[in-house]
């Protein structure tokens, strides 16, 4: 530990009277797996970012190495403890030969302990490598336990320990969290000595300090790491890579991502943290035996990402052995980070049973066994997984993008702006429309722009302030980057990128809250611009609207859209176009539509009666929802099951399934 040269920092009163302090906590009673807490503490949120550093609780760490392997282990070792002793036997050779093959076993699954070495390419502070160690030599003591209740075991208490910190490995990019890690490796060793000192009743020191974990300062994206440990070696790869959209990335992290991918593969939107999803899967070809389990963005588990990430792994034979859906992040750090977790679990063996885990609102876990987990993290008996398509494989309708203004804001209005310029000059009224994006929708408010036609323009470019608009755009999209839209359309500077305006049309927002059950979906007549941040379904009836706003949609939805932070990001090419419609008669179709007028008609209704006058909003929002309006749509969602298979599903876990079923035979139908 104090092989190198340190500071050695001057003390004053205070200084040295704050250490005296700190000498007088119970230090033994303080896990060392803080020290990553405290780091994070350290660092302000923009580094923190950068770094991924957002470092995991024990309560998480205990979600990933349980089912990896102290589950397995534990389970083994209650096997061992359940061979018969020999002491009831009244034979000599039988009750010997018995108490020795039990102590052999246990004796074996010790070395075994002993020989498994573990990996953690992105260990921050070591916390994943702790609390790993700590674990195994708490089974280890349970098995010297058994070891010293049988007559012929002479060893003393140390000599029998064989659980070692040498068998963890670390990558860390940065140098100080690693010298932190090295540090509480060894403070954790303390802690276990202390820990088997004090229910064997025999002193273990730490000190002085024979052996080290591998905790290695480098690049794991750029590094070999089979120089660090040989994956002929390796046991078990365990961690939380960090984590960042292409948002938040920085241009060199980029790069590395894409050098952990094959050449040229199409990446898209591929969070940070699938390289070393990628990388361990190259890694673990030299040893197939080596299971591992990484925490993950929700992300990779949905929308475009899936085929991204895992269409590369399933090609190569990985199979996802256990996972954890979804859950808020938690650690001890003060200003943690609010993220949504998965973890994921995976191997070139494919088990014969695999676990799904979750948390239940009241905090329980549920658990299921299931033959497969798919990509989502879904079980089911086969791999699916949804890619995008550029034309809707079942829809009659096509759904459009909605308008990008590209204008600097030049094109659009607040409605003040509006009031104050119609007040001035009211022959501007015929070139102003409406605008609403997905959160005018939804929140019931509206802007106003500048709706401009080249076959109007010589009405429109008589006036004043539509001409300094216009100019002011052209301006912006002049001085715009040069591959963008905006400056593409300098040539156009009175148009948005595109020009649809249809005469009745059904709304889809394109970002809607995770909480609500329904989508806000709604209908708007060419009074209305929609901006990109919708989607627009020209020429859509209620029956369109039946089928899209029920819970078959909704569970498809959740499944392919990606998120913006936690919220739904609709898709035109992963959603809509890939989702299944069922087939139907003229009746059937008459219900929907029924059952969807309903829906309409009790909306408007409360936006009529209520005070204060409700939204989109506040109508889907799941505490407030009317209770006359759920009803209707549990109505309606119960007539679109039937128009799929009479028999109920169970959960949304069955529908989005059978849906996926559906989509695979589709795709299926279309290649041949």
């Amino acid at each position: 530990m104090f092989a190198g040269e340190s500071f050695i920092p001057e003390f004053n009163t205070t200084t040295r009277a704050e250490l005296l302090d700190l000498g007088k906590m119970a230090w033994h009673e303080i896990s060392p797996a803080i020290f990553g807490s405290m780091f994070q503490n350290a660092l302000d949120p923009k580094t923190r970012r950068e770094m991924g550093a957002h470092y995991t609780s024990e309560a998480n760490i205990l979600k990933i190495i349980n089912p990896l392997f102290m589950d397995s282990l534990r389970d083994e070792f209650e096997k061992i403890k359940s061979l018969p002793t020999g002491e009831d036997e009244n034979n000599t050779r039988l009750k010997s030969r018995l108490a020795k093959a039990r102590q052999e076993a246990l004796m074996a699954f010790q070395n075994k302990l002993a020989s498994l070495k573990f990996l953690d390419p992105a260990c921050g502070c070591g916390n994943f490598l702790i609390i790993a160690y700590r674990e195994l030599r708490r089974l280890e003591n349970q098995v010297l336990e058994e070891l010293f209740s049988q007559r012929g075991w002479i060893l003393e208490v140390g000599e029998a320990i064989k659980v070692n910190i040498n068998q963890f490995y670390g990558i860390e990019i940065e140098d100080w969290p690693s010298e932190i890690a090295h540090l509480s490796m060894w403070l954790m060793q303390h802690v276990m000595n202390q820990e088997t000192s004090q229910k064997f009743g025999v002193d273990i020191p730490s000190i002085p300090l024979k052996t080290s974990a591998t905790i290695v300062c480098t690049n794991a994206l750029t590094c070999d790491w089979q120089e660090i440990l040989p994956a002929s070696e390796c046991s078990y790869i365990l961690g939380n890579p960090p984590f960042g959209g292409t948002t938040y990335t920085t241009s060199e992290q980029k790069a590395w991502l894409k050098a952990v991918y094959p050449p040229k593969y199409t990446l898209a939107l591929a969070d940070f943290c699938t390289a070393w999803f990628v990388k361990a899967s190259s890694y673990m070809q030299e040893n197939k035996t080596i299971r591992a389990a990484l925490v993950a963005t929700n992300s990779i588990c949905q929308g475009q990402q899936v085929n991204t990430l895992w269409g590369l792994l399933l090609n190569k034979g990985v199979h996802i052995n256990f996972a954890w859906t979804s859950f808020m992040w938690s650690n001890e750090a003060s200003n943690k980070a609010a993220v949504t977790c998965i973890i994921v679990g995976f191997s070139y063996h494919k088990d014969l049973l695999n676990k799904i885990y979750s948390v239940r609102e009241d905090g329980s876990i549920a658990v299921i066994n299931t033959p497969n987990i798919s990509p989502y993290l879904l079980p089911s008996q086969k791999s699916v997984i949804v890619k995008a398509q550029s034309k809707a494989l079942s829809a009659k309708l096509n759904l459009k993008f909605g308008n990008k203004p590209c204008d600097g804001g030049n094109l659009l209005l607040s409605p003040p702006e509006y009031q104050k310029v119609i007040s001035k000059d009211p022959l501007l009224k015929p070139f102003i429309k409406y605008f609403r994006g997905s959160d005018e929708l939804i929140n019931g408010t509206y802007r106003y722009c500048l709706w401009l036609k080249e076959e109007d323009k010589a009405l429109w470019e008589k006036i004043p302030f539509i001409k300094n608009r216009v100019e002011a755009c052209y301006n912006f999209r002049a001085n715009a980057t040069i591959t963008g839209d905006a400056f593409k359309l300098k040539d156009k500077p009175w148009s948005f990128r595109e020009q649809f305006n249809p005469h009745y049309a059904l709304i889809i927002p394109a970002v809607s809250s995770e909480r609500r059950f329904y989508v806000p979906m709604d209908f708007i007549d060419n009074d209305t611009i929609i901006s990109n941040r919708c989607f627009i379904l020209p020429e859509a009836q209620p029956y369109d609207f039946g089928i899209l706003v029920s819970r078959m949609h909704m569970c498809w939805m959740r499944l392919t859209c990606g998120r913006l932070k936690t919220d739904y990001n609709y898709s035109r090419d992963l959603v809509y176009n890939t989702f299944i419609w069922p087939t139907t008669n003229p009746e059937q179709e008459k219900l929907i539509s029924d059952l969807a007028e309903k829906i309409i008609m009790i909306r408007d209704n409360h936006l009529i009666a209520d005070d204060p006058i409700p939204t989109l909003a506040t109508l889907y929002n799941p505490e407030s929802m009317p209770a006359d309006l759920k009803e209707a749509h549990q109505r309606l969602d119960i007539e679109v099951e039937k128009l799929y298979r009479e028999e109920p599903f169970e959960d949304d876990d069955e529908r989005t399934v059978f849906m996926l079923d559906l989509y695979a035979q589709k795709v299926q139908e279309v290649k041949e």
